[in-house]
């Protein structure tokens, strides 16, 4: 009984194997809605992708002009905006992509921005889709740990 019944989970979970997990955007609406038209206009009427900055925080002024000449030789990295002075003597510099946010290209290149040197913190629609996945991917054997018994007919009350 429990070897038919590890191969029929077994076999339920083969399709999830290859789950790819993706953002959702204006672009799962009707094309009459208007928040997906207002997002249509941004991308066509504008610059690409000028709405979803990587932005990158670092301390100092000479290490903000560094990390904008850095973050500029990465595949994938479009333009870089000047540093600007945030509180105290942090600065922000804005890194556009070439893809959308959630594209293979964006994330490798949050990763090469991540990997340059210095203490520059990485953040955007990009950096917190990468986070999720990774936060995801480290608990689900717990979450899968803990949902499973108390699932489980044998520890029902």
């Amino acid at each position: 009984m429990a070897v038919a019944a590890t191969v029929l989970l077994v076999a339920a979970g083969i399709p999830f194997a290859g789950v790819q997990f993706t953002a959702v955007d204006a672009w799962v609406l009707p094309a009459s809605a208007s928040a997906r038209q207002v997002d249509h206009a941004l991308r066509t009427d504008f610059p690409p992708h000028r709405d979803t900055p990587v932005t990158l925080a670092v301390h100092g002024a000479e290490e903000a002009q560094r990390i904008t000449a850095a973050a500029a030789d990465p595949p994938g990295a479009a333009a870089v905006r000047p540093p600007r002075p945030l509180a105290g003597d942090v600065y922000a510099v804005d890194v556009i992509s070439t893809a959308p946010p959630t594209s293979d290209t964006s994330q490798d290149l949050v990763r090469a921005l991540r990997a340059l040197d210095g203490d520059a913190l990485v953040t955007g629609a990009t950096a917190r889709y990468l986070d999720l996945q990774a936060s995801l991917g480290a608990q689900l054997a717990l979450m899968v740990a803990i949902v499973a018994p108390s699932r489980s007919p044998c520890c029902s009350p």
